[in-house]
């Protein structure tokens, strides 16, 4: 376990980005600049280019701001499936949702 504030305070130059995402869709999803110290979680960010990132509730709707729901990831990165694992493609890929060709459930909730 790293203490983030110690490497922070150690070198004031660094740069340090946190990077979100499932291998599903070419590893990075989201990027968040890291410029201050976080007591909790530190934010995953917004969507790398050609990415998009949706939270949602369980019908699949968009979650209101400050609610929690499921993250879902999309753009140009997303996966055709998992080879040799058709039920668990269906499970977590879905086509045809706010109007990209395909998106991964990632199973993580977030506000």
């Amino acid at each position: 376990f790293i203490n983030l504030s110690l490497v922070m305070e150690k070198n004031p130059n660094l740069k340090i980005i946190n990077g979100y995402g499932p291998t599903e869709n070419t590893t990075f999803s989201t990027c968040f600049n890291i410029k201050e110290k976080y007591q909790e979680n530190i934010p995953i960010g917004y969507p790398i280019a050609n990415s998009t990132c949706y939270i949602v509730n369980n019908e699949y709707k968009l979650c209101p701001i400050q609610t929690v729901g499921e993250l879902i990831v999309g753009g140009d990165g997303v996966s055709r499936g998992y080879l040799n694992a058709e039920n668990l493609t269906k499970e977590r890929f879905i086509n045809n949702l706010f109007g990209e060709k395909r998106v991964y459930k990632t199973f993580d909730f977030s506000t």
